[in-house]
């Protein structure tokens, strides 16, 4: 937690001697409990300076006013006059029965103090205190985080359901709902409870950046700092966390694949260890084995109506509707929210022109299946405040922006479904979606704040968007952008472009391939596109994208230019025209060529220790192709077939194999294998794994991989190594027995449904003696020498990642 947060969440108690080790103990114990560590108690009838800056450093200040003491209202006038500026909110609490009171309520209400907490005969002091810690939490978390404490209960209630073990819990929802700010709030409250605890806030850029070992050390290792400037990442994980309970968050996780490989199935982390994923991408979960989700939805009208109370600092509203002040005329104004669902109304021309201090509008609809009727009583709108810095209007009934406005101070502007035509310069993040008939942007202008812009479902929209240099995430699908032109290069920021669906597509430039911050494109079930739509890249090749996704595409062969990027992930899913792939990058970790029902054969060699090749459907392979597979060292490769090759000797009809281990191949190092089975057809994902104990061991391993979800009508063939280590034997090697050692594989659908496996089979590989630890080199089994030899690097099998 940075400097800035820890101060947000200070909060200064005053009070007198009388309660301070009674009532007012409660309260600070209680509000230590939960995750507020900085709490300054007063017990002094006059402010002094320590307790002056203390009042000015707090967000909340709490003043306990008891039954017997006039001057305490004295001090709590000075406590009003220190706060700084109108984010400060001061809590009074009258405590105990006194005639004060009354008065006291009367002087507070003149100043706009609300709520006040006041003891009662039917309310005991632990539920006040409660009621207090409940407030004192909501104001800490302020405008982001109101409607957080019943977020915060549900996903408390989704980990303690779990069992004990390793939990997970993933926070699912669209881009800007809170998943980081709901993460974060999540990370505060129960951080105390754990041994060790990180927070890595823009995951795939950290891991892009190879940032995430030095955050690991920082913030797991930073009571021990003297001991962290040596420490190693095996040592990290295995000595020092291994047997801890350890608080994990991953927030904004957009390739499911860099966090998979961190979380290394888990291995890491000790019993009742928690980890958190936030992503917009459900997906991500599925892949990392988190199947607690809490979705983040909006804030309820009541909770609309908080934070339009808050921030418009009016306090005599009391309990009028949201609806009754939202359009309200006024200059006090500085926030509307106004939920639309089942309202017809007008807007006059000028609603907007006496609220010079709108800071926040956001008209939306919360039910889906109303269809709200908004006009405008002269068929536009003059004008629009100054300080709007958010503009969210949903099914914006007009075609252009008031004439009257200066956008200068927009931070973020949404208005999906609007009828908006023109749109102007000068704003921060602009989500644009489905905006219909939207069809020109500016052009020749610079947003350099700009960072997010979605156009997606602006099927009208012809242009590529020349807005921002600035610009890292671009959304267009479904789009009429006919080309990605040349001077994309000088868009130099640019992390992530999505154009699937966009049917009209026929032109990108080479130049993507300068752009250096590249992480992710998707040029999927582009129907236009075809080999010729890209131009020859140049010769210095700059990016460092990880995926392509190329899927639903009518070319016959791969664009050179996605080989020599050098991405880790590659996705043509469905290019039912691919007839060949040219030789691969070197870089690829995972290819997936499900339902390329063309596809016949292959260019280069096909060496890819820690890649996964998927060929779901892919019936037309040639024999050199599905040798070259076949014999692949890959980590995992699925394909038609209805047949075991022959080089697995070990084989058995169904899930069950049982083989003899020769001890002299144990004397030095355990083999590795490559295991092959036969599955039937399915109809949706499914995940295949292999459970293998030893006999007089205690350790099962078990590998598991979830492939996609690809229907197949046919048997298909299943190859991947097992590797195992000696590292993790907790038995005595000399009690073991490896006269017989069993396979037994398995294989569920999506439901846990059992798949048929019709055939398994084994094939020994063994270590090179020029191996070492940074790179293993496995040989087919030629024969073991069946003489008995020392055992003893001899353990169970670790599990492998697929």
């Amino acid at each position: 937690m940075t400097d800035c947060e820890k101060a947000e969440r200070f909060v200064y108690i005053s009070c007198v001697d009388e309660v301070r080790y009674s009532f007012v103990s409660h309260l600070s114990d209680a509000l230590r409990r939960n995750g507020i560590s900085s709490v300054f108690v007063d017990s002094g009838d006059l402010l002094s300076d320590e307790a002056q800056e203390k009042v000015e450093r707090a967000r909340v200040s709490v003043v306990v006013l008891p039954a017997n003491r006039q001057v305490c209202l004295e001090k709590l006038e000075k406590v009003l006059n220190c706060q700084r500026n109108k984010e400060q909110v001061v809590i009074p609490v009258l405590y105990g029965d006194s005639i004060l009171h009354g008065e006291w309520l009367s002087a507070m209400n003149l100043r706009g103090l609300s709520p006040v907490f006041q003891s009662r005969n039917d309310c005991s002091d632990s539920k006040l205190v409660e009621k207090i810690v409940r407030n004192v939490n909501e104001k800490l978390l302020y405008m982001g985080r109101i409607g957080m404490s019943w977020k915060l209960r549900e996903i408390e209630n989704m980990v303690n359901k779990q069992p004990l073990g390793i939990r997970g819990v993933g926070i699912w929802g669209m881009p800007g709902i809170g998943k980081t700010e709901l993460a974060k709030a999540v990370f505060d409250q129960v951080s105390g409870g754990f041994d060790a605890c990180c927070f890595i806030e823009d995951y795939d850029k950290a891991f892009h950046e190879n940032r995430l070992f030095r955050i690991l050390v920082e913030q797991l290792m930073k009571d021990q700092p003297a001991n962290s400037g040596s420490i190693t990442k095996k040592r990290l994980r295995r000595d020092k966390l291994m047997n801890k309970r350890v608080l994990v968050v991953l927030d904004d996780v957009r390739n499911p694949l860099l966090a998979e490989s961190f979380l290394e199935d888990f291995e890491w982390f000790g019993p009742e260890s928690l980890i958190i994923i936030t992503s917009r991408d459900k997906q991500v979960f599925r892949l990392c084995r988190i199947n607690q989700i809490y979705e983040v939805h909006g804030l309820t009208e009541k909770e609309a109506l908080q934070l339009f109370l808050l921030c418009a600092s009016l306090n005599d509203m009391g309990e009028q509707s949201l609806h009754e002040v939202a359009m309200e005329d006024t200059q006090e104004l500085e926030a509307i929210f106004l939920d639309t669902s089942n309202l017809s109304f007008d807007i006059k021309h000028a609603a907007f022109e006496n609220m010079l201090n709108l800071r926040l509008l956001k008209i939306y609809c919360s039910n889906p299946e109303t269809h709200p009727v908004i006009s405008f009583t002269r068929g536009f709108l003059h004008s629009l405040p100054g300080e709007l810095r958010l503009f969210h209007w949903e099914n914006y009934p007009l075609q252009s922006f008031p004439q009257k406005f200066d956008p200068r101070n927009l931070v973020e502007i949404n208005m999906p479904y609007s009828q908006l035509k023109k749109l102007w310069g000068g704003t921060k993040d602009l989500d644009m979606g489905y905006c219909t008939h939207l069809m020109t942007l500016p052009t020749g202008i610079n947003l350099e704040s700009l960072h997010c812009l979605n156009l997606s479902g602006c099927s009208r929209l012809t242009d590529f968007p020349e807005i921002s240099r600035s610009i890292s995430d671009l959304y267009l699908d479904g789009t009429a952008i006919e080309e990605v032109p040349w001077w994309i290069e000088n868009i130099s920021r640019l992390s992530h472009l999505s154009m699937n669906g966009c049917n009209k597509l026929n032109k990108i430039s080479p130049n993507i391939s300068k752009l250096k911050f590249l992480v992710e494109v998707d040029f999927s079930n582009c129907e236009s596109l075809t080999e010729d739509s890209w131009q020859n890249h140049p010769e210095e090749i700059s990016t460092s994208v990880t995926t392509v996704n190329m899927s639903g595409n009518s070319f016959q062969r791969l664009p050179d230019t996605w080989t020599s990027i050098q991405p880790e992930d590659l996705i043509f899913h469905s290019c039912r025209n691919l007839v060949s792939l040219p030789t691969l990058p070197t870089s690829l970790f995972r290819l997936t060529a499900n339902n390329c029902e063309s596809l016949e054969s292959f260019h280069g060699s096909f060496s890819y220790p820690q890649a996964a090749f998927q060929f779901i459907n892919c019936f037309k392979l040639n024999h050199h192709a599905r040798e070259l597979i076949l014999q692949s060292d890959c980590a995992y490769a699925i394909l038609p077939g209805e047949e075991l090759p022959a080089h697995f000797t070990h084989r058995a009809a169904g899930s069950v194999l049982t083989i003899y281990l020769p001890r002299s191949s144990l004397s030095k190092r355990f083999p590795s294998f490559k295991a092959c089975i036969m599955i039937e057809s399915r109809s949706g994902s499914f995940h295949f794994g292999l459970v293998w104990p030893f006999k007089g061991g205690s350790d099962k391993i078990y590998y598991s991989c979830c492939l996609t979800n690809t229907p197949s009508t046919r048997n298909h063939l299943i190859v991947f190594h097992c590797e195992f280590s000696p590292d993790d034997v907790n038995d005595s090697r000399a009690e073991l027995n490896y006269s017989d050692v069993q396979f037994e594989f398995d294989c569920l659908d999506d439901k846990k449904e059992m798949i048929q496996i019709k055939e398994c089979g084994i094939q020994l590989l063994e270590v090179s003696p020029s191996a070492d630890e940074s790179g293993k080199i496995f040989k087919p089994e030629s024969g073991y020498d069946s003489e008995e030899s020392d055992v003893e690097d001899i353990g169970s099998c670790k599990r492998i990642r697929v």
